[in-house]
């Protein structure tokens, strides 16, 4: 009974809190890139927590914290709506988030600037406030994506995520203002419910697949306008011309002689070779028409990857596009 009385007593030990703020952000290696992330504290468990596009390919997921030593990674959660996902790890020391930010609170922004393998540290006022988002005025780079964004209390209010740019040519509206420059966002952790458990191969495979689906439509894009299009015009000058050309010839004495040249077996060749240029085209979008059936159960993929319909949709213009250029 003893036993029993202890074992519903037992508390787990404090997770004590951050000496300081650097300790508790982490540098992320993949084979495709680097990036940032940091330790959170939820109730008694410890999570990594970072962008899901800093982990998108997970072939050699590396997690190394300020000292330099190797963090082992459990299991994986990722939000099914947002550009954020979590790993499991021991319980140590790590940041606690905060769902209340102040218009123009000062801030640091921690994080693996330029993947070069240090974590610095910008001080950064807050510029605005969404419903999933904070918009900060810190220079953030490429590496800091994963990276917290920490009030004066080392509590986390954001993820560093993305960059708006500024426009090349602003209009006089915005000229002179911080608008035409470039803005940098982050995502509020403390705003995310649709954690969503996920097997790590499982993700890392949906990612590849879709990466796959990509470079298939940029390459058919690109073959259109570089190489289809200039198959197109031969083939529709080719088309236009007559089936034969007729050629007179004036004698001296009055005479003529007329001779007709056929060009339509030419024509026949021209169109044969070109369609069959056509067709192995319109193959590469074999599989991406079946996008659709593709096994993707994380929405955030999706939508990150603009979008299934968007996609399928830009696939149905090119397409048209190459069907209203054919003369048959």
């Amino acid at each position: 009974a003893s036993d029993q009385e202890y074992l519903k007593s037992w508390k787990p030990e404090p997770i004590q809190p951050l000496n300081s703020a650097v300790d508790g952000v982490v540098i992320i290696r993949t084979s495709s890139g680097l990036g940032s992330g940091f330790f959170v504290n939820v109730g008694n468990r410890t999570y990594v927590y970072t962008n899901q596009h800093v982990i998108g390919d997970m072939d050699k997921l590396e997690v190394i914290d300020s000292r330099g030593e190797a963090v082992e990674v459990g299991s994986l959660e990722v939000s099914n709506s947002q550009d954020l996902a979590r790993f499991q790890v021991k319980r140590r020391s790590g940041f606690v988030l905060q769902d209340t930010i102040t218009p123009s609170e000062k801030t640091i922004v921690l994080g693996n600037s330029l993947g070069a393998g240090v974590v610095t540290t910008a001080t950064a006022t807050v510029k605005g406030i969404g419903p999933d988002e904070v918009e900060v005025d810190a220079d953030f780079v490429p590496g800091n994506s994963g990276g917290p964004i920490v009030n004066q209390s080392k509590e986390v209010i954001g993820v560093a995520t993305y960059i708006k740019r500024g426009e090349d040519q602003p209009d006089w509206v915005k000229k002179e203002t911080r608008y035409a420059k470039a803005r940098r966002f982050a995502l509020r952790p403390s705003r995310v419910d649709d954690w969503k458990a996920i097997n790590r191969e499982d993700y890392a495979a949906q990612v590849r697949k879709l990466e796959l689906k990509w470079q298939q439509y940029n390459q058919a894009y690109w073959t259109y306008n570089r190489d289809l299009s200039a198959i197109l015009k031969n083939h529709n000058a080719r088309q236009k011309r007559p089936d034969s050309t007729i050629t007179t010839t004036y004698y001296s004495d009055g005479y003529t002689s007329s001779s007709a040249e056929s060009h339509r077996e030419k024509k026949e060749a021209s169109k044969r070779t070109n369609f069959r240029a056509l067709d192995r085209f319109l193959e590469d979008f074999g599989d991406l028409y079946r996008l659709r059936e593709t096994y993707i159960n994380v929405d955030y993929l999706k939508s990150g990857m603009r979008g299934v319909d968007e996609l399928l949709g830009e696939i149905q213009w090119l397409r048209g596009e190459v069907s209203k250029e054919i003369l048959h």
